[in-house]
């Protein structure tokens, strides 16, 4: 049988603050533009690589 689910604490003082900047850090973080070509370029390999996959297998897969 199940347990219940218990309540989730309420965090205070320098644990709160401390979440706090971590969330605040995260939802303004962004990468750095070559971090994010060198990701599309990635992206555009596979897609490549996929595409001659399928046509090897007559689109089978």
């Amino acid at each position: 049988m199940a347990r219940p689910i218990e309540k989730t604490p309420i965090i205070t003082g320098e644990d709160a603050h401390r979440f706090r900047q971590s969330l605040r850090k995260s939802l303004t973080f962004s990468f750095p533009a070559v971090e994010i070509e060198r990701q599309k370029k990635e992206l555009h390999e596979m897609k490549i690589f996929y595409q001659q996959f399928v046509a090897i297998t007559d689109g089978t897969l």
